[in-house]
């Protein structure tokens, strides 16, 4: 598991607790973190890339909302992730509130090469912790 990256139980859920030099660096470990739970991501060729967003009225909502985008997109589109671009801008004149992109590379399942090892159904508001250079969250597996 990447160093900036610390798994924890939490009850019968998961928690992460990501660490980076920058706000933007550390939710794209923070979503490395997710997939590496998902899977094993040194068999995840960077392929493909899928972008994603999400806002809310801090950054605590907006972080639930990107990781939850990020499972959506593994549900929907059977993707698993393993590097990713992420950029933290505030939303348009007059609106209030922050707004996630995600640049997601990777590819989709394939079952002979990919083994899922936990399924996450989404990011929980509990306990959430956004800083600069870390992100505290809990998933609900």
């Amino acid at each position: 598991m990447d160093r900036g990256l610390e798994v924890f139980e939490h009850t019968s859920d998961l928690g992460i607790i990501a660490r980076g030099e920058s706000l933007e660096e550390t939710l794209a470990r923070l979503l490395r973190g997710v997939f590496s739970i998902i899977t094993d991501l040194s068999a995840v060729v960077p392929g493909r890339a899928w972008t994603i967003s999400a806002s809310g009225h801090d950054l605590e909502e907006a972080t639930a909302g990107i990781v939850n985008e990020a499972l959506f997109l593994h549900e929907t589109e059977r993707a698993l992730c393993s590097s990713f671009e992420v950029a933290v801008r505030a939303p348009s004149p007059g609106d209030q509130g922050v707004v996630i992109e995600a640049r997601c590379c990777g590819e989709c399942i394939d079952p002979g090469r990919h083994t899922i090892q936990k399924y996450i159904k989404a990011a929980t508001y509990h306990g959430i912790r956004v800083l600069s250079h870390e992100i505290r969250i809990i998933l609900d597996v």
